[in-house]
């Protein structure tokens, strides 16, 4: 199907072919002859780069379109570039709701995410096709390679946190919390571990330990963490959100594209399509981004050792840079310096996003497979993040 927000000259001819033609060839180009609004139209497709993901297993890459427009006698050419994204992993129904989700968007907040070009919700392999906005850059990338003025950190910090609270924390909103500490973290973790130890054997071990060595202080393990938290009544009752919201669902700085001479000046790319969640959860993924060093290591930017001696153990460094350790020592602070309506109202914010932080890690597992190292650091690093949380409960 095609959005009708775009001229059809942005569309590709024959998307089939395209999809085809990219998910088998990593090479090479896909060439579509055809006629658009009775001009011949040739378009050569190339895959001008891969993009790495993570919280999904969705596939991404950059496409460079080059069209050949036919005027009679005269011919003009446009060169643009797009981003495919596209599933056939068991977890393709969550690119199926974000279709829906972006698809749904009221205007006042379209320009905040991506715009579908063209999508397919095909149950076999569902796909999108959005600009590439390359004008844009991550704030990891910024923040992981970018020497930076505190003053500009704290300045984009600052305009991020005003966006995603008026504009997207304030819409469809409701009190109807019942069973949300259950349904969005005790049950993700739960699956996760299972999935995580289906598809990954060799990861059974370090989950079945009932406690875990990590640089030199013992830990309970996860999987007991959760199973006592769910019959702590009084421990979920202060970690219930007071309203859910509109939220992003992924908002990890991976995903919080910022451009100086675009507007709007962020864009919040792949959302994870919660009809409506708590702020706090957005707010976890943040924490887990510049807190927990998530962002590090998805770079690789981290040392690992295990070893078993009676319990396992873990040696585990993460590479922490000015940016970072700056938004750590400040972000408490500049979030209650806005005073927000939502963080004004619920003295446990902070808590309540550093459980959704902890939480986050426990269940990323199944999603970074393909690096067992790196998998296993992200779930040792939310061992100790759930320890610390749950034990000031």
């Amino acid at each position: 199907m095609v959005s009708n927000d775009f001229p059809v000259k942005d569309y590709p001819p024959d998307l089939d072919g395209l999809l085809d033609f990219i998910v088998k060839s990593g090479q090479g180009k896909a060439v579509f002859r055809g006629q658009q609004n009775g001009f011949l139209v040739t378009d050569v497709w190339r895959i001008k780069s891969w993009m790495s993901g993570s919280g999904s297993l969705s596939k991404s890459r950059i496409l460079c379109r080059e069209s050949l427009i036919r005027f009679g006698k005269e011919d003009k050419t446009e060169k643009k570039h797009f981003v495919i994204k596209y599933d056939w992993s068991y977890k393709r129904d969550k690119l199926i709701r974000e279709i829906n989700w972006l698809l749904n968007l009221d205007k006042s907040g379209s320009d905040l995410f991506p715009k579908i070009v063209y999508y397919s919700r095909n149950k076999k392999c569902p796909f999108h096709i959005t600009p590439h906005y390359g004008e844009y850059t991550a704030l990891s990338d910024l923040f992981l390679y970018k020497k930076m003025s505190n003053k500009n950190v704290d300045r984009i910090l600052n305009e991020l946190l005003n966006l995603v609270f008026n504009k997207i924390y304030s819409k469809k909103v409701s009190k109807e919390c019942a069973g949300y500490i259950q349904k969005f973290y005790i049950k993700r973790i739960e699956k996760r571990l299972k999935e995580t130890v289906f598809y990954c054997k060799p990861f059974k071990e370090l989950i079945n330990e009932r406690k875990i060595s990590i640089n030199g202080v013992t830990y309970e393990n996860a999987p007991r963490l959760v199973a006592q938290l769910k019959n702590n009544k009084k421990a979920i009752r202060r970690l219930n959100p007071l309203s859910l919201s509109m939220v992003h669902g992924d908002l990890h700085f991976g995903n919080i594209l910022l451009s100086d001479s675009q507007k709007p000046r962020f864009k919040l790319v792949d959302p994870a399509a919660f009809p409506r969640a708590a702020y706090t959860y957005d707010m976890g993924k943040l924490y887990h981004s510049f807190h927990g060093g998530y962002d590090a290591l998805h770079d690789d930017k981290f040392r690992l050792g295990l070893w078993h001696d009676k319990i396992m153990h873990a040696k585990l460094e993460i590479e922490r840079n000015k940016n970072y350790s700056h938004i750590n020592r400040q972000f408490k602070k500049i979030v209650e310096k806005n005073k927000f309506e939502q963080i004004t109202e619920d003295p446990e914010w902070e808590t309540k996003s550093l459980f959704a932080e902890a939480c986050h890690f426990i269940s990323m597992m199944p999603f970074h497979l393909e690096n067992e190292e790196k998998a296993k650091a992200i779930y040792l690093q939310g061992v100790v993040l759930l320890n610390n949380i749950i034990n000031k409960l």
